[in-house]
């Protein structure tokens, strides 16, 4: 294998073009990280309050939103979710109290084969304008 240095004009180019993508990747996941944070917030609804149930004490959720958190100011809440996103830590899902990483790689193969039976969107949004801008034949 060659190194970079005795690699044509052409593969150099490549070689830029894929790693501008790569940086253009990084503010993409936080911009998506972000909205994620942004949108859970907004969610109406008190994740103690489900968690512990209808018959929860006022104590027993001051306690539960002080040890979540969520009694901490919005900013404190979105720096402590992206350092621990950083190390794959999304907690813990308020409905089975499992970890939400846990939960999300046993659903991933399902993920994984539903995205290999399915066509991609623009095959399938293509079809008819492509059948309809063709000549006719002859």
């Amino acid at each position: 294998m060659q190194s970079p240095s005795n690699w044509g004009k052409g593969n150099r180019v490549i070689l830029q073009y894929i790693l501008r993508r790569l940086a253009l990747l990084i503010p993409i996941v936080l911009g998506v990280m972000t909205l994620v944070f942004l949108a859970v917030q907004f969610i109406p609804g008190d994740p103690a309050q489900v968690m512990l149930g209808e018959r929860a004490t006022p104590e027993s959720l001051t306690k539960l939103r002080h040890d979540m958190g969520l009694d901490q100011p919005l900013i404190v809440q979105y720096g402590r979710f992206m350092s621990h996103a950083v190390f794959l830590d999304f907690g813990r899902s308020i409905t089975s109290n499992s970890p939400v990483i846990t939960e999300i790689w046993a659903k991933f193969p399902a993920t994984v084969e539903l995205s290999k039976r399915a066509p991609p969107p623009g095959g399938r949004a293509g079809v008819a304008p492509r059948l309809l801008s063709r000549p006719p034949p002859g």
